[in-house]
C-alpha cells in the first residue's frame, strides 16, 4: 500500500509541475533564463530542475563543457589535402559539415567536437584524408562553395538565438 501512495505521489506531483522537459526543448535562453529565475523565486525545485537539464543539454552557462583537445582539429596537411589551394577548401567543407551537425543536433559545443575530418569524408564521400582522390577533391570543393554562404548564415542564425545569450 505504501508503495501505491508513493506511486500517486510521484504522479501527482509531476502532473502539477507547470512544463515538462519537452516545453524547454524549444525556448530561447533569455527565456530559459526567466524561467530558472521564476522557479527560484517561488520555491519550485521541480521546475527548477526541469528548466536546468534543459540548460545542462544546451551547455548553457555553468554547464558549457571545458575545450578540449578536438576543438582545435583541422584537416590534415597531407597528401592531397595538403596541396596548395585544398586544404582551405577541405577547411570550409567540413566546416559547413560540422556547423550541420551542431544545428540538427541543436549544440552549442565547439564545433570540432562533433566529428572528425575523416568522420566528414567517409560521410559525405565514402573515403579518408589518406585515400582521397582527385575527384573526390573536386566533390569536395563543390561541397565547399555549394555550402559555404546560406551554412554560414543558418549557422550565425542558430548561435545567436541559442548559444550567444549563454
Amino acid at each position: 500500500m505504501r508503495v501505491l501512495s508513493t506511486a500517486f505521489a510521484l504522479i501527482l506531483a509531476t502532473a502539477s509541475s507547470g512544463a515538462f522537459a519537452e516545453d524547454y526543448e524549444t525556448t530561447s535562453p533569455e527565456l530559459l533564463q526567466e524561467a530558472a529565475i521564476d522557479a527560484v523565486e517561488s520555491g519550485d525545485g521541480d521546475e527548477l530542475l526541469l528548466v536546468m537539464n534543459e540548460m545542462k543539454r544546451r551547455e548553457m552557462f555553468f554547464f558549457r563543457a571545458q575545450p578540449d583537445a578536438s576543438c582545435g582539429r583541422e584537416p590534415p596537411k597531407e597528401g592531397l589535402i595538403g596541396a596548395w589551394g585544398t586544404f582551405g577548401v577541405a577547411k570550409s567543407g567540413y566546416g559547413s559539415y560540422l556547423r550541420l551537425l551542431a544545428m540538427e543536433n541543436s549544440t552549442c559545443a565547439c564545433l570540432s567536437s562533433q566529428a572528425t575530418f575523416d568522420e566528414f569524408l567517409t560521410e559525405e564521400f565514402e573515403t579518408t584524408a589518406q585515400n582521397i582522390s582527385e575527384t573526390e577533391i573536386q566533390l569536395l570543393i563543390t561541397y565547399a562553395n555549394d555550402h559555404r554562404g546560406s551554412v554560414r548564415e543558418d549557422y550565425s542564425s542558430f548561435y545567436a538565438l541559442n548559444c550567444r545569450a549563454n
